[in-house]
Parts: C-alpha cells; structure tokens; sequence
C-alpha cells in the first residue's frame, strides 16, 4: 500500500528521533520516503509535554527543547488541531478513552491521513493504521 501523507503518534514521533530501533522496518521506511508527506500533531507537543513533566517521559527531553528544530530537520509538518478535529473525536465509538489518541485518530480521518502507530486499538476508531 503507496500513502501521500501521514500522521505520526506521538510514540512514532519520539521513537523516530530517539529509538528508531523500535520502530517497524516498514514504518521507518514510510516515514524515510521522500514523498511522503510526514505530518506530526500540535497534540503530539501537549502529550510528550505532559508526560515529560510528570517523569513518565525522560526521553522526550531534547526532542521539547527544540521541537520545531526537531520537525525542521527531519523535513516533517506541524498539524494543528483544530475545532473539527475536537468534533469529530468527541464522535468517535468509546472503544478507546485516552484523549491524545482519540485527538490523532480524528486529525487522521479528518484528513485522510495513515496514522503510524504500534497501537492495533486504534483500529477500533477506523483510522487506516500502519506500521
């Protein structure tokens, strides 16, 4: 399957810049294609912010401090979130309740975006989901 754009998850995100290890052979090499339009989520920011400033997250230390830097370097697009996007996560099925993934998973299918992401439970949101 050939994709124009995606959306990176916030994992994606942090692990491409951190651990690309962990990402699939197939998932680093959709976000390494050069064209492919690479999307990454203002929520994305709020999330790894969030769980950075908690402790949950030490890893996403330097990706913060330069996050536009960050998005810049790896030729990536910042996407906002938008009143739309809020709507249609608001309408998604409750299989699923946590707020960023809901959030990702509506900018996806707002705009038709692959979402590249480890989590299959958010095939339950009908996000088409690669990884």
């Amino acid at each position: 399957m050939t994709f124009d754009a995606v959306l990176l998850d916030s994992h994606t995100f942090l692990w491409f810049d951190s651990s690309p290890n962990q990402l699939s052979p197939s998932a680093i090499a959709l976000i390494r294609d050069p064209n492919v339009t690479v999307y990454v989520s203002s929520l994305t920011a709020w999330e790894l912010g969030i769980k950075h400033a908690s402790g949950k997250l030490p890893a996403a230390q330097g990706l913060l401090a330069d996050f536009h830097g960050t998005l810049s370097r790896y030729g990536f697009l910042e996407l906002q979130f938008s009143v739309s996007d809020a709507l249609r996560a608001a309408q998604l099925p409750n299989t699923h309740k946590d707020p960023f993934d809901r959030g990702l998973s509506a900018q996806a299918l707002e705009r038709g975006l692959a979402l590249v992401s480890v989590d299959p439970i958010l095939d339950s949101f009908g996000v088409t989901r690669v990884w």
